[in-house]
């Protein structure tokens, strides 16, 4: 985005706090004149004033490549990365209790993994993981994380019923009304909602098959509407800039990319809804100077990952207005080539590429003590080539980095090595944890994944431990593994062969069957199970505690207090940040 488009921008709001400041002026006299209010001062008006911000976290934004998540861990991204602004799509729990979910019928599978034949309670679904990985998300949990962040404020969506959901924040949860900014699907709402005590209305038209523009924008100004968003491929051409040219405020959603949203600031519109942006993207000299990349298409757009020579870094083309500017090239905060020739070949190992911008106008002595603007990268160096990665894309390089060494973190705090009993034990068992994707199996580590995604182990509905079957029984020494259509599972070991099916609550080992309370389950296409199934098939116990399972060895039986002390150990394992960077995870 140029500096020209900037000045625009800043104009524009300027136009738009205008036009509202003279609308609250205009409703101040009239109650004045009718007796029932009275003129406020200069300096009330300013508390009024509306606040509006040019991004929208769309869904929460993203964490580590899952976007629209709505979970606990995107919205504190979200929150980290300078959101204000946060949309999160909600949903009634089988208890009543607003949750964090899309819906309960269409994408429930995207962010939950399966689909379930009836809605689950609040206390299920807090069992659950979204993505496979993050903590989900409840009112509740948004009321403190809002008490902690006094500027973010939450812009609420529904796919089901919105009058109850604003109804029941209202009620069960006044105290944050005034954090809620409700979005409105059709003009009938708003009455209600108004009345409900919410100010910053945003009436969003995706649900509107026919639109009457006089009626539209006489119903926004007469209710003093916060916002209209308008979906990037609305119907109705040219209904931003309509809107916008009227002093109207446009959102538009969902934009993905920095050249996406400068099309739509072009349009008129004012902010975006993005789940892959941040709000430093698209303001002052961020918006203006960053690294370009070729896209497949052979199109010049920003740089979000690339690979290249490491000769060719300073080649790397620049967007933005560099006349009377030079850019000076670090890596770790020192010269990039000599840096370069000292750091060693890793891909995983990440390093700091800055780039200042400076002035060398010579206009100004206060601009040449100081970068203009200081633009910052991941590098990674392997075998001659460089890696160069926007900083919001550091996720990437988790699935590169050495998995943790077991003997490596036992042996890190002398003080606290377990006993040789329980170093023995763990040593010989399988190891994994709810919402990490590694594992340990006879004191080795390995990891799970689906595609090219690394894929953590879980909790059913019950809050049970589940990892993914088929890499766990190989791993214990399964010959064979398969799925039917009928989705009967087939699992030959030890010269048995076991069978299950996905959802049910029985496993038949040869002649024998058991009934289970945690049943195989579908995440992606694949199958998860708790400690129960595997111990029938492996003929081995197993120890289930925070957050673990813990598949003990062959023949291998303990006691409850035992059994307390080896989860305590294998926490450990992955519990403790300083030896877990000692271990270089």
């Amino acid at each position: 985005m140029s500096s020209k488009f900037l000045k625009q921008t800043k104009k524009y709001l300027t136009k738009i706090t205008v036009v509202a400041v003279a609308l609250a002026m205009a409703t101040t006299l009239a109650f004045g004149q009718s007796g029932s209010g009275k003129l406020e001062s200069a300096e009330e008006e300013d508390k009024t004033e509306r606040v509006y911000e040019r991004m929208i976290a769309h869904g929460g934004g993203t964490v580590e490549g899952f976007d629209t998540s709505s979970s606990v861990d995107a919205v504190n991204m979200a929150i980290n990365n300078g959101f204000k602004l946060i949309e999160l799509d909600m949903e009634f729990s089988a208890d009543n209790k607003i949750i964090m979910l899309h819906d309960w019928d269409r994408t429930v599978s995207t962010y939950l993994g399966r689909k379930f034949d009836i809605k689950l309670t609040e206390k299920q679904f807090n069992n659950q993981l979204i993505c496979g990985k993050f903590e989900p998300l409840t009112f509740e949990k948004l009321t403190k994380i809002l008490d902690s962040n006094p500027q973010v404020r939450i812009v609420t969506d529904t796919k089901g019923d919105n009058i109850k959901l604003l109804t029941t924040i209202a009620e069960k949860y006044p105290a944050y009304i005034s954090r809620m900014v409700p979005q409105i699907y059709d003009y009938s709402e708003f009455e209600t909602v108004s009345s409900l005590g919410y100010s910053d209305i945003i009436f969003t038209l995706y649900m509107q098959d026919k639109i009457n523009y006089n009626q539209l924008l006489g119903f926004v100004k007469r209710n003093d509407i916060y916002a209209v968003t308008v979906g990037k491929d609305y119907w109705i051409k040219g209904l931003p800039e309509k809107l916008s040219r009227d002093g109207i405020v446009v959102y538009t959603h969902p934009i993905y990319t920095v050249e996406e949203a400068e099309e739509e600031f072009k349009r008129g519109v004012y902010g975006v809804y993005s789940s892959t942006l941040i709000p430093s993207e698209i303001e002052e000299h961020g918006a203006e100077f960053y690294l370009m990349q070729m896209s497949e298409k052979g199109k010049a757009v920003k740089l979000t990952d690339a690979a290249m020579p490491q000769d060719r870094i300073r080649t790397v083309k620049n967007h933005g207005n560099m006349d009377y500017k030079a850019c000076k090239y670090k890596l770790d905060g020192e010269n990039l080539e000599t840096r370069l020739s000292e750091i060693e070949d890793s891909p995983s190992e990440a390093h700091e590429l800055t780039i200042e911008i400076w002035d060398i106008s010579g206009k100004s002595e206060e601009k040449a003590n100081v970068p203009i603007y200081i633009m910052k990268y991941i590098l990674t160096k392997n075998e001659g080539e460089v890696r160069i990665l926007d900083t919001k894309y550091a996720y990437r390089l988790k699935a590169l980095k050495k998995l943790p060494e077991f003997q490596t973190i036992m042996d890190a705090d002398e003080k606290n090595k377990p006993a040789e009993e329980i170093m023995d034990i763990l040593s010989k068992s399988f190891i994994a944890k709810a919402g990490k994707y590694y594992y340990y199996n006879n004191s080795i580590s390995g990891s799970y994944s689906v595609g090219d995604e690394l894929m953590s182990a879980q909790k059913s509905i019950s809050g049970n431990v589940i990892v993914p079957l088929a890499e766990t029984i190989k791993e214990l020494g399964a010959k064979n593994i398969m799925m039917d259509s009928g989705r009967y599972i087939y699992i030959a070991m030890n010269d048995s062969r076991t069978v299950s099916q996905v959802y049910s609550n029985f496993v038949r080992k040869d002649t024998y069957n058991t009934k289970i309370s945690v049943p195989i389950s579908l995440y992606r296409n694949k199958a998860m199970a708790g400690g129960e199934i595997i111990s029938v098939a492996s003929g081995r116990d197993f120890i289930e505690d925070k957050g673990l399972l813990i598949v003990l060895p062959e023949n291998c039986k303990v006691s409850d207090k035992m059994a307390e002390k080896l989860a305590e150990y294998a926490d450990f394992l992955y519990k403790d940040q300083s030896l877990l960077q000692k271990a270089q995870i």
